[in-house]
């Protein structure tokens, strides 16, 4: 299971519908696969706009751990009635300390650090998903990104 009751609580997803895991360490195109999944899992579950949104929170984390985690292992989701769940596990041994917070837009004085290229991909997460977190785990480190869907067709 990938989300603990805490997890759940954070976020009414309803009642659980399907679980899939899917071992992207042996694609040669693993953001590129995990696309893919995306859009199969939730279709009819999620809007168009809630699915593409989605797909974009995947291809960041699975990039991040392809560039940042030393490659990428598994992708697992839980499917609920109201929303879903993934996480992405890489063999990254920690992560360094993340942003709580985006910077304002008009911040300028941070506009600056907007521009760096590190960093951006997780203001992305953060204002796409219900919540979101970053665990080490024993294989390396896991991130988890829950969606709540209000589009679809359930």
């Amino acid at each position: 299971m990938l989300t603990t009751s805490e997890d759940r609580r954070a976020v009414r997803l309803g009642e659980l519908i399907s679980r899939k895991e899917v071992d992207l360490a042996s694609c040669a195109r693993p953001v590129r696969e995990a696309r893919g999944l995306v859009h199969t899992l939730l279709a009819g579950r999620a809007s168009e706009d809630e699915i593409h949104e989605a797909a974009l929170v995947v291809d960041e984390i699975v990039a991040n751990a392809v560039a940042h985690g030393g490659g990428v292992g598994m992708m697992a989701w839980e499917v609920y009635e109201d929303g879903a769940v993934v996480g992405v596990l890489d063999p990254g041994a920690g992560y360094a300390p993340l942003p709580s917070t985006a910077l304002p837009a008009n911040d300028d004085a941070g506009m600056e650090s907007l521009l760096v290229e590190s960093g951006r991909g997780l203001t992305l997460i953060a204002g796409l998903t219900a919540w979101w977190t970053v665990r080490a785990v024993e294989n390396g480190t896991l991130v988890l990104a829950a969606f709540h869907f209000v589009g679809g067709s359930r």
